[in-house]
């Protein structure tokens, strides 16, 4: 079973270096790593030659045009390689252990579903300090309808859930993910799977000072998801996401 891991990545070249290592660490071996940068002036273009000479990662470059049309590039490169199931982790992040891709293949290995999700947290760069859990133990389809939903990187789709589920809407600038989560769960009968399992390390970089802003645009594309998929839109259903996070977090901790 070839897992295809899509990283993208702009003018972050050593959160890129961050990620490959990770990637190179995993102890499962049938491991297709594609790269889509959006035309990186860091020093990325450096990076990725080597990985090109070295045969370690395929890679697409590309004008950037936001977050989910370069997802879409990547899932298109895995799909026509051949890729029986997709996964992302992007630039910056890093797995949780060395044996995370192996226990998503025995996942998958082990009976019929289409994709699975598991639990997340959020540290910075070259810290083992753990700022934050994001757990999905607790998640339930119906909290969708209330904006939550597990953690976008511990996505992994089979070949065949990534072609019934379709691209991502690049119409989004952020709430892209969401919108995914709502067509997985609401509008397709895709079987999924809960890893319990602390799969990702996210690096909380230099978000601090986009934080605000980042959170009304995500608040405001959640609203858009649910008027898409004819769910009620209401601000108080938002809020209420953020007590799911709240017990995501006090839920890990007490493990």
């Amino acid at each position: 079973m070839q897992i295809a891991v899509i990283t993208i990545t702009r003018n972050n070249v050593e959160g890129l270096r961050r990620t490959i290592t990770s990637v190179r660490c995993q102890t499962y071996a049938d491991i297709l790593h594609v790269i889509v940068d959006g035309d990186s002036t860091d020093g990325t273009a450096e990076v990725l030659d080597a990985e090109r000479r070295n045969g370690t990662a395929m890679v697409e470059t590309a004008p950037p045009a936001g977050v989910y049309d370069a997802i879409n590039r990547g899932i298109r490169v895995a799909l026509d390689a051949g890729a029986d199931v997709i996964g992302l982790l992007h630039a910056g992040d890093t797995y949780a252990s060395d044996d995370v891709v192996a226990q998503v293949a025995e996942a998958f290995d082990e009976g019929d579903i289409d994709f699975v999700y598991g639990d997340l947290h959020y540290s910075r760069a070259g810290s083992d300090k753990v700022l934050r859990y994001y757990g999905a133990a607790h998640f339930t389809p119906a909290m969708l309808r209330q904006g939550y939903a597990p953690g976008h990187p511990t996505l992994y789709l089979t070949r065949r859930a990534a072609q019934v589920a379709g691209p991502y809407d690049t119409g989004f600038r952020v709430g892209g993910d969401f919108e995914m989560w709502l067509r997985l769960f609401e509008h397709t009968e895709l079987r999924p799977r809960y890893l319990p399992l602390d799969m990702v390390c996210m690096d909380t970089g230099g978000l601090s000072q986009r934080w605000y802003s980042r959170l009304v645009t995500n608040n405001r594309e959640r609203l858009r998801s649910f008027r898409m998929h004819g769910l009620p839109a209401s601000h108080l259903n938002i809020l209420r996401h953020y007590t799911h996070v709240l017990k995501s977090f006090i839920c890990r901790k007490q493990r």
